[in-house]
């Protein structure tokens, strides 16, 4: 070779000490790689279980809570409503609920009955007026949000289950018969958005999901109207009648029957 051997043995050792170099490199990156991956799973743990008892904590006060020598559960004087900042939607609100009492809000179709209690919820800006909310409150809307997850698991939405409390909200919300029907009765997955329901079937699981939750307020949304007039007459003595489950409840709900405004304290009716 003519005396290059020494030559060539330093530029091998050289390149052989540049890929020992990358192989560390790359090794180095697939150890950090896999200790990732391998605390994945514990991570995803633990940030599911704070995200749960996060959902799962009490509510805060409201800042518009009731005072003490005035059992008032919703004051609305004088106020105004938008669904934003540039036009007024609802004018000159004034309305009162005392608690236990059940007022019923008619009227015809886009009068604003919806967005009252869309107002009452806080969903709306309040532009001027008074807005007093004195306890935690329970919504039903129309158009009814289901979780894709078990009847149960919609119902509970994470609190603990409770079994005759159960039994009696199923049995109001007239559903028990519903769930025997179902492939897995309560255990039963009801689909993205409950696609595997009737209308009805996810207006009354919402509206047992409202009752569970047992909250001070219930507002509801003309829960009613998804259901025959049977299962409305039966769902309504069961929740408004004397020992129903509404008895002690402040309720405003909407309504298109009049013959379910009977046992309302107050109708307002809407223009």
């Amino acid at each position: 070779m003519y005396a290059w051997e020494e030559a060539f043995e330093k530029e091998i050792r050289r390149q052989r000490k540049e890929e020992v170099k990358l192989l560390k490199n790359a090794t180095l990156l697939t150890r950090i790689l896999q200790s990732i991956n391998s605390a994945a799973p514990f991570l995803a743990v633990v940030c599911s279980k704070r995200i749960q008892e996060f959902l799962k904590a009490d509510e805060l006060g409201s800042k518009h809570d009731k005072e003490d020598d005035q059992p008032i559960s919703i004051k609305l004087e004088n106020s105004f409503f938008s669904w934003g900042k540039e036009k007024e939607h609802l004018k000159d609100i004034t309305l009162q609920v005392k608690e236990g009492e059940v007022h019923a809000i008619v009227g015809p179709v886009g009068s604003g009955k919806s967005s009252l209690l869309s107002a009452i919820l806080g969903e709306m800006t309040h532009l001027d007026g008074t807005r007093k909310i004195g306890g935690p409150i329970a919504y039903v809307p129309q158009s009814a949000w289901i979780l894709n997850h078990t009847v149960r698991g919609n119902i509970l939405y994470g609190m603990d289950y409770e079994r005759n409390k159960y039994d009696k909200i199923l049995r109001a919300c007239e559903l028990k018969k519903d769930i025997f029907t179902l492939p897995r009765c309560d255990a039963t997955i009801v689909g993205e958005n409950g696609a595997a329901l009737s209308g009805g079937q996810r207006v009354r699981i919402c509206l047992a999901r409202a009752l569970y939750q047992d909250c001070d307020i219930l507002l509801l949304d003309d829960p009613f109207s998804a259901v025959d007039a049977n299962v409305a007459k039966s769902m309504y003595e069961k929740l408004f009648g004397p020992n129903g489950l509404l008895a002690k409840k402040t309720v405003v709900f909407v309504t298109h029957t009049i013959a379910f405004t009977r046992n309302a304290s107050t109708i307002h009716v809407m223009e």
